[in-house]
């Protein structure tokens, strides 16, 4: 989507897998959802929402910043950049 130029569609499709598996234990399933978190704050940031990008990227952190599982807390740190 974010090829096709959807940022909209794009977004909403992060939302969605945020939705759908963020409560999950799994940490494959973590990471996607942090990778899903990370690239929305990304998109948000190109489409001139920073202050968006940055309340995104604020949520993974505080979502997954006390995490011990090392694929977790490279996308924190990711989100920290």
């Amino acid at each position: 989507l974010g090829q096709a130029s959807d940022p909209a569609a794009e977004i909403e499709t992060y939302d969605a897998l945020i939705a759908r598996y963020g409560d999950s234990d799994a940490l494959p399933l973590q990471e996607l959802v942090a990778w899903a978190m990370l690239s929305k704050g990304a998109r948000l940031g190109q489409a001139s929402d920073p202050a968006a990008a940055l309340v995104t990227y604020d949520a993974l952190i505080a979502r997954y910043g006390d995490s011990d599982a090392l694929p977790l807390q490279e996308l924190v740190a990711r989100a920290m950049l």
